[in-house]
């Protein structure tokens, strides 16, 4: 049996996120009863034409996604001092090591940013909160390389994150040269 690669899996999701976004498919959330389900489970066929689900599913309610309902997530790996982050390495299966983390705003409706893990100094526990939004690596006084990757607004993440996942967001270059430079774009 073959391995799906995370390329393949991304894509996977790059194209219904996609599809979603433009329009050129109809894809709907529901909620069913919360009560566990007793009757028979629907039949599909092999035909992917002709699968039917009857209404005793008991659904709730349901909502059509839009753009602004579907986003990419990654696992919720918040900064916690005193722990041993994986030094990232892109030649091996990273899915499950906690090789980034997410630092949480210092001030109420800031934003999170996501770190990576470029050194962790031999396995030794970080003890300083990432915290330079810069487009090159840094190192902190606990010998750990970070490098800034992106951040979430705390309205996103109010809005998909869940204590196993937060949203991510592309970081482009023009919204970093803001973060860095909030005062060159201030009135004089």
């Amino acid at each position: 049996m073959g391995k799906l690669l995370s390329n393949y899996k991304k894509s996977v999701v790059d194209e219904i996120i996609s599809s979603i976004t433009t329009n050129t498919s109809q894809y709907y959330a529901f909620a069913s009863n919360p009560i566990t389900y007793s009757g028979n489970v629907p039949v599909v066929t092999s035909d992917d034409y002709s699968a039917s689900f009857t209404n005793d599913w008991q659904m709730l309610f349901g909502k059509r996604l839009t753009g602004s309902d579907v986003i990419h997530i990654i696992n919720n790996i918040p900064y916690t001092t005193n722990t041993v982050y994986t030094r990232y390495d892109n030649t091996t299966d990273m899915s499950n090591a906690s090789f980034y983390a997410i630092v949480a705003p210092s001030l109420t409706g800031g934003s999170y940013n996501i770190f990576k893990c470029i050194d962790n100094n031999s396995g030794a526990n970080s003890t300083v909160t990432p915290s330079q939004i810069q487009t090159t690596s840094f190192t902190t006084a606990d010998g750990y390389t970070w490098r800034y990757i992106t951040s979430i607004t705390s309205a996103n993440y109010s809005k998909f994150a869940t204590t196993s996942y937060v949203p991510v967001f592309s970081n482009s270059a023009s919204a970093l040269r803001q973060r860095r430079h909030p005062a060159a774009d201030a009135p004089h």
